[in-house]
């Protein structure tokens, strides 16, 4: 229960980033060059904490970060969803972004919690079919807002798939927060080149 409270709990404040950046994007508010200018301050925070408590953003550490990356790379999921978020916004038009965004922002915080449930259950094919569909299924609802129902099906999928394959850099897992965003927008490119549009 205490996993499930710490997830909630971190998946609260990941939805809240993502929908600061999807409203803040969509009406104007914020662009490329603010988000850049997160993920270097972001950074630069992570290197002193490492070093030294910074007494607000600590505490804030304290609550949300993931142990495993406490001390290695403070603030490591929030950089990442920044970082992803901005590719997002770079590469694909603005609807297709915005879209993106939003698996990464409602799929994402979903899913995990999903499957910590049924992982408690100790029942782990229900935990990957039930994960995958729902949050398949939050991020469809998401992306629906900006772009049809068949490439929102398609951008809910190739997020969702995103999420349950690893893939390594030098040896360290490259960050669903950063994936997520690529993989949905691509997916989308991608069958629309397939269907020659």
């Amino acid at each position: 229960m205490k996993r499930m409270a710490f997830e909630i709990r971190r998946k609260a404040l990941h939805l809240m980033l993502g929908l600061i950046i999807i409203l803040g994007f969509y009406y104007g508010i914020l662009d490329s060059l603010m988000l850049f200018a997160v993920i270097l301050c972001g950074v630069i925070i992570s290197i002193i904490e490492r070093e030294k408590r910074i007494f607000f953003i600590s505490k804030m550490l304290d609550i949300f970060e993931r142990p495993e990356f406490r001390k290695k790379f403070p603030g490591k999921g929030t950089i990442f969803f920044v970082f992803g978020a901005l590719l997002a916004i770079q590469i694909f038009e603005r609807n297709l972004a915005l879209a993106s965004i939003a698996v990464l922002t409602f799929s994402d915080s979903v899913t995990p919690i999903i499957g910590i449930y049924y992982n408690e259950k100790k029942n782990r094919e229900k935990k990957f079919v039930f994960a995958s569909v729902f949050g398949m299924l939050v991020g469809f609802l998401a992306a629906r807002i900006f772009i049809n129902p068949l490439y929102a099906f398609v951008a809910a999928a190739g997020g969702t798939a995103a999420e349950f394959f690893e893939f390594e850099v030098n040896k360290s897992n490259v960050d669903d927060n950063f994936l997520v965003p690529l993989a949905a927008g691509t997916a989308v490119l991608l069958f629309k080149s397939l269907l020659g549009i």
